[in-house]
């Protein structure tokens, strides 16, 4: 028995019969192949194997690279790989895939960006020292004022700004940071003790250990060398031997280290798992602090991993989505269930769950499973969001012959270089627009909690609730990061914006049209249909049909749009009338950095019968937190301005109806902060007969306790939460009121992200 066989490795085919793993075509088309058969060693069983191999499947702009690294490594040709991309394609994530496949582990990692190459071979770390140390004597001696000039000259010249003269001190963390030679440091020490006449005795502070490669080594694991041409320039030549030896043209070696480490290394057939995985950036990107010397790309002869098109992209972003590459599974299996939609529904959840045990199978996300539910919605929106990607790609690239003359004057080298998307944009956006969904699904537990959820536990239920709302999360998501983009780039912006929304990653005002547009949010809740009522979330699929159950959702910050040429005033239907657009500050001053499109309700509060009410403050607050479905809206849940300010600021804010902040309200001194600083300008006082606004505000006093012509905010008083801002709309006077002394008049308003 060989001795691979004896450590429990085995040779695993990917593929089943009827189910090949996919080949590629010569233009990178990934296509099925029974006669092509990929094999690698592993210590996993076939179904594990498998299971990650089909869920974690290269793009197929990749496939060639990882077969051929799998071919090698089952030939065992060669013990090193090294992969150049640009940034963000996922040159890392295919040595972790290979790990993960091999051992069930990911690949022992260390980021080489500006550090010396000789680290992967031996670390540097700080011991603890139980008794003073050489280190310690000679800095005692230089404390006491008793050390030569000329040794403080040549410890400054050693340690640099690791060493403070005045205190006597060295700060070894520094000193680990900025990657200083050990050995220099401990001769320094040594000399200076020598010629000041101090004990040798000593044990040095600083310790050097294992690095990645000999850990690895040790281990037979996969070890991967991340950023390896941004390390420090002439340190490359420390791994010309190790590098000769991982290719195999020399069977053993040993590496000594500058404080006399020593390892040997060799007999590679005794380690079948034992693979170097390096990556960089392309040399000729712009991006790479450093090139490959000739020696070392001669001796490794670098893979250059293309640029993911639309087909990687997809694939990509359906990994992200579902746990599978989707999009891919559908081009090469699809047509064999064509007449069972079903079936293919139940394949790939298959693949979701093949090799994993019961607990793992419990910890799959839920939208992940409720996402597969209607796989050609999904891929249709990763067709979408990729479409955009590469527009957005190729709108900022300078050396494009179709850059519009407009965006010449926005665009540098400097922020062409920091701005261009990459394929982990998306990833952080979903993953934000899932803790997003996430928050406000629990948060409207809390106001909405529902007796018809029992069978569902706590977590199990938010997940359900919040699947039908990731897909507005993203497109809010998405606006967010354009404007975040374009700060100074209003050209670049309004492109993006009209891409955006051409695709459908970003909902438009006229989106009932005869052709309308089917948005990435209505596709992720698995709709094809036009739009709906913009204040319903869309159901998606979910345990037990909790989504169906729960009342109308409120979209809000999620669903931004373009005002555009929206008119204050303007009655919008689903959304209310239109109050302009607010950046709002917090009761400290502070930014929250965001723009909202304001709309007011189209009247003032009533009950449930549809008269108006005149409410207390506390009363009109608790009434307006549980509105249901109201002009196609809840209630936000927000007690006072502060709850509001937190809510618009951690994103849980869910687009519902809350009472005006003070500076929302207005006055004729217009619109305030609770300091009586005026911090916006259209305000409902303000625009009280403006459009749709006229004749609904009440004008008259009818009583002497009900006050109608006076309107809540809010805003509660700096000094003493029981009072808060109400406004007078006869004539635009204003002031602080107890909460429980009148019933007033209200006008909820909601806010939507704007663009």
């Amino acid at each position: 028995m060989s001795i691979a066989a004896q450590q429990g490795w085995k040779t695993v085919s990917l593929g089943y019969q009827g189910t090949p793993y996919p080949t590629v075509l010569a233009d990178g088309t990934p296509v099925l192949n029974a006669d092509h058969v990929p094999l690698i060693s592993s210590k996993r069983s076939a179904e594990e194997v498998n299971g990650v191999a089909f869920r974690s499947m290269p793009a197929p702009e990749h496939l060639p690279y990882f077969f051929s690294v799998l071919d090698a490594i089952h030939k065992k040709s060669r013990r090193a790989f090294m992969t150049l991309s640009e940034p963000g394609v996922g040159k890392s994530v295919l040595a972790d895939v290979i790990s993960i496949m091999m051992t069930g582990k990911s690949a022992l990692c260390y980021e080489c960006g500006d550090k010396r190459l000789s680290d992967l071979l031996f670390t540097t770390a700080l011991t603890e020292r139980p008794e003073q140390t050489l280190y310690d004597r000679v800095l005692e001696k230089v404390k006491d004022g008793k050390a030569h000039l000329l040794s403080i000259a040549r410890l400054k010249h050693t340690l640099g700004n690791a060493f403070d003269p005045a205190t006597a001190s060295v700060d070894w963390g520094k000193v680990v940071e900025q990657n200083q030679e050990i050995a220099a440091i401990d001769e320094t020490f040594k000399a200076i003790a020598q010629a000041e006449g101090i004990n040798m005795q000593s044990s040095i502070a600083l310790r050097e250990g294992k690095g990645v490669i000999v850990q690895g080594y040790e281990e037979d694991r996969v070890v991967l060398a991340d950023e390896y041409t941004d390390g420090k320039p002439d340190s490359f030549k420390s791994l010309n031997a190790t590098l000769e030896w991982l290719m195999q043209r020399t069977p053993e070696i040993k590496v000594k280290s500058n404080s006399g480490l020593e390892y040997e290394l060799g007999n590679l057939d005794a380690k079948p798992g034992f693979f170097v995985f390096l990556t960089g950036n392309h040399a000729g990107d712009s991006y790479s602090t450093s090139e490959l010397p000739q020696s070392q790309h001669s001796r490794l002869k670098p893979t250059i991993l293309p640029s993911l098109g639309k087909l990687g992209l997809s694939h990509r972003f359906c990994q992200m989505m579902t746990g599978v590459p989707l999009s891919t599974l559908h081009r090469l299996y699809g047509q064999h269930f064509e007449t069972n939609p079903e079936g293919f529904v139940e394949f790939c959840k298959g693949i979701r769950k093949l090799g994993l045990s019961a607990q793992e199978i419990e910890r799959i996300p839920a939208h992940q499973l409720a996402f597969l539910e209607h796989p050609r919605q999904i891929i249709d929106a990763a067709d979408k969001c990729a479409e955009f990607f590469l527009r957005w790609q190729n709108k900022i690239n300078l050396n494009s012959n179709n850059l519009p003359e407009a965006l010449m004057g926005e665009l540098s080298d400097d922020y062409v270089k920091a701005n261009t998307p990459d394929p982990r944009l998306f990833d952080n956006l979903f993953k934000g627009a899932l803790e997003r969904a996430e928050r406000q699904a629990a948060k409207d537990l809390v106001v909405n909690p529902g007796a018809a959820f029992a069978p569902l536990t706590s977590g199990d239920l938010v997940a359900s609730v919040s699947i039908g709302r990731v897909g507005n999360a993203l497109m809010g998501m998405i606006a967010e990061e354009i404007r975040n983009k374009t700060p100074q780039q209003p050209s670049l912006r309004g492109i993006l914006l009209t891409d955006a929304v051409e695709l459908g990653l970003l909902p438009s005002r006229q989106n009932r049209g005869s052709d309308p547009v089917t948005t990435i949010a209505q596709l992720l809740s698995g709709e094809e249909s036009a739009p709906t009522n913009s204040g319903t979330a869309a159901q998606g699929t979910s345990p037990a049909g909790a989504v169906s159950q729960l009342p109308p959702a409120n979209t809000g910050t999620t669903m931004p749009f373009a005002s555009g040429n929206l008119n204050i005033g303007e009655l919008v239907p689903d959304k209310g009338i239109f109050a302009g657009v607010w950046e709002p500050k917090d009761r400290q001053g502070n930014s929250l950095g965001k723009r909202y499109n304001v709309f007011a309700a189209p009247e003032d509060l009533t009950d449930s019968s549809g008269k108006k009410v005149l409410l207390k403050f506390k009363d009109a607050a608790r009434e307006v937190a549980n509105l249901k479905n109201w002009h196609g809206h809840n209630g936000a849940g927000v007690a006072n301005d502060t709850a509001l300010y937190e809510a618009l600021r951690d994103g849980s804010y869910n687009g519902g109806w809350f009472i005006p902040t003070r500076d929302l309200l207005g006055s004729k001194d217009g619109g305030k902060d609770v300091d009586d600083n005026v911090v916006h300008d259209e305000t409902l006082y303000k625009h009280r007969n403006t459009g749709a606004f006229a004749n609904t505000f009440q004008m008259v006093d009818k009583s002497s306790s009900d006050i109608g012509e006076y309107y809540w905010s809010c805003s509660e008083h700096r000094d003493d939460s029981v009072y808060v801002w109400y406004a007078r709309f006869t004539d635009g006077g204003g002031g602080w009121l107890h909460k429980g002394s009148h019933r007033l008049s209200c006008r909820p308003c909601r806010v939507e992200l704007a663009l």
